[in-house]
């Protein structure tokens, strides 16, 4: 049963960024395995759970916009976006 924090959109978020450059190389068990950890660590640790507390945004916009370059850019914009990038 994955943690009750990777539940949470936004600190599921930020656990997949800092996961991401491991993806090619480790399987999806040992990135499951680490975002279990991360998000244990998360909850329990002391100083890292009070500076979650204070770095995770009170209101998590849903919208699906983005700001990109001090332009909001539309959640269609930004798939068609992302699908160009993964062109690459």
């Amino acid at each position: 049963m994955p943690h009750p924090l990777l539940a949470d959109p936004w600190v599921a978020a930020k656990i997949d960024k800092a996961v991401e450059k491991y993806g090619k190389t480790w399987s999806q068990a040992q990135i499951d395995a680490f975002r279990e950890q991360m998000a244990w660590t998360l909850a329990t640790h002391p100083d890292v759970s009070r500076t979650l507390e204070v770095a995770r945004p009170s209101v998590i916009d849903t919208s699906g916009e983005r700001t990109v370059g001090g332009e909001v850019e539309s959640r269609d914009a930004a798939k068609e976006a992302d699908r160009k990038a993964a062109k690459k």
